[in-house]
């Protein structure tokens, strides 16, 4: 039998009161608490079916004051004591009374977990008291199978053990309780004169499809019907919100709307905004946050984060190589059915980082996470030297073989070597080298008459093209 020694506070349990913890296990009380207590020790359970015994044990004794008896020597008398005796009724020793574990009937069992309510009478209350507090405990834990006998004025606790029949703890079933699902729109909007229009949705669908976003929502304003047609997503693939001051109307307009493409470039919009509306488009596909803080665009580091296939971050304050690093390594959090070995981004397929102070480390992090990458804008990032070209143009890369336009405007740590490797690059269809001050016009013609078969041209200042795609595909 496991053995908790357990201070009770004012006496709320009886002697002989049977308790059950957190597990199910049986607590016998052996001892009455008059005083207030707090909880000393509990010994660990290592058999969880099996009954346990608390040992109350009080601080002071409630008469005269003095120290109750060591924890050690009420240890030692109920180890020794017989467990099946009770103490005589006017015993004047309230640590010495002991239950028995196997002698109480209608035992609800080790799956009943509550606890004792009720009152403990105290030295100076009198047996009309004790009555009462005996009626109060059985009415709020069920009947019990002996009366509490009286109890004489200057005594310490009850004479005689109380045991109450606890009741059955009643099984709840618990079930997700969810929205009922939004009915699909109607297909027709009635008229003044009650009847259905003649045009059904489909047809007022291609009359939308003509609208300006202002007038969309000047439509909405006609009727419900309307309201709710215009808020097709097909009529809001697109969402520009750039230079605007977001607030939370912006945030449900554009959550209700679900648009694949979203421009919040130079709103600077606040991480918990960031945060709460990406977790909420699921399929958008391209996202511009050029100008922003990376205090809340590191809202994207989160497992919520949409795959997305083009991402704008030029000149994003702050956008360093630790930041590439946390962006594009697979999210800390978890979330069920999101697969943490991956990187959110991992989609990626075009990716602008102008402007930003980021080295050939923070390129070597992004290859390693995104293997998709068709378009790449590195304008402008003056740490970028020869050594990203050496790592985009690898055997191992995956740029190697998908890259299409590579932008490297302003990077002027570049040289003439970096033509060594875009050699290299199987589908490369246009990089532009513009206000690189070490590369030079010869370089430039170098890799045209090496890569003659592409019939590569140069367009401008030091960018090169292939001559079929100089009047059809924009550079970026």
């Amino acid at each position: 039998m496991n053995i908790l020694y357990v201070y009770f506070l004012c006496g709320a349990i009886k002697p002989g009161n049977k308790v059950y913890n957190h597990v199910g296990c049986r607590l016998y009380i052996c001892s009455h608490v008059p005083v207030s207590c707090v909880l000393l020790q509990a010994a660990e359970e290592e058999d969880q079916d099996a009954p346990c015994t608390i040992l109350c044990h009080p601080i002071l004794n409630q008469t005269d004051g003095t120290p109750a008896q060591d924890v050690e020597e009420v240890i030692q008398n109920d180890q020794t004591m017989n467990p099946t005796e009770e103490t005589e009724e006017g015993s004047n020793n309230p640590d010495t009374t002991v239950a028995n574990p196997d002698g109480e009937t209608g035992d609800p069992g080790p799956s009943a977990s509550t606890s004792v309510s009720g009152r403990a009478d105290t030295s100076h209350q009198s047996g009309t008291d004790s009555g009462a507090t005996e009626s109060h405990a059985a009415g709020d834990c069920g009947t019990p199978s002996r009366r509490l006998q009286d109890v004489p004025p200057g005594s310490t606790g009850p004479v005689m053990a109380t045991t109450t029949q606890l009741r059955q703890p009643q099984v709840v079933h618990k079930y997700v309780v969810r929205p009922a699902p939004v009915p699909p729109p109607p297909k027709y909007f009635q008229t003044a004169l009650g009847g259905n229009h003649a045009l059904d949705r489909g047809i007022w669908m291609y009359v939308f499809a003509y609208l300006s976003h202002v007038d969309l929502c000047r439509c909405m304003r006609v009727c419900k019907v309307w309201c709710r047609w215009c808020l097709d997503p097909r009529l809001w693939s697109t969402i520009n919100l750039s230079r605007e001051r977001i607030r939370q109307g912006h945030l449900v307009g554009v959550v209700r709307r679900q648009p694949k493409s979203l421009d919040l470039s130079w709103s600077n919009p606040s991480r918990r905004q960031l945060e709460w509306l990406l977790a909420r488009l699921p399929h958008v596909k391209r996202i511009n946050l050029a100008g922003n803080s990376w205090a809340a665009i590191n809202a994207m580091c989160s497992s919520s984060s949409p795959l997305l296939h083009v991402l704008d971050l030029s000149w994003v304050e702050g956008l360093c190589d630790p930041c590439v690093q946390d962006l594009f390594s697979p999210p800390v959090d978890h979330r069920p059915g999101v697969d943490d070995s991956m990187s959110r981004l991992h989609r990626l397929q075009h990716l602008d980082l102008t402007g930003t102070d980021i080295s050939d480390v923070a390129v070597e992090v992004l290859l390693r996470h995104v293997k998709h990458l068709q378009k790449l804008n590195l304008s402008y990032c003056v740490r970028i030297t020869d050594q990203t070209l050496a790592n985009v143009a690898a055997e191992d890369a995956c740029t190697q073989r998908e890259l299409r336009q590579l932008v490297l405007t302003g990077c002027h740590r570049l040289t003439d070597a970096c033509f060594d490797d875009l050699v290299r690059l199987e589908g490369i269809e246009s990089v532009c080298l513009d206000k690189c001050g070490n590369v030079t016009v010869e370089g430039c013609e170098r890799f045209m008459e090496q890569k003659r078969h592409q019939r590569f041209v140069m367009t401008g200042d030091k960018c090169l093209e292939i001559e079929s795609l100089r009047e059809n595909t924009p550079l970026w």
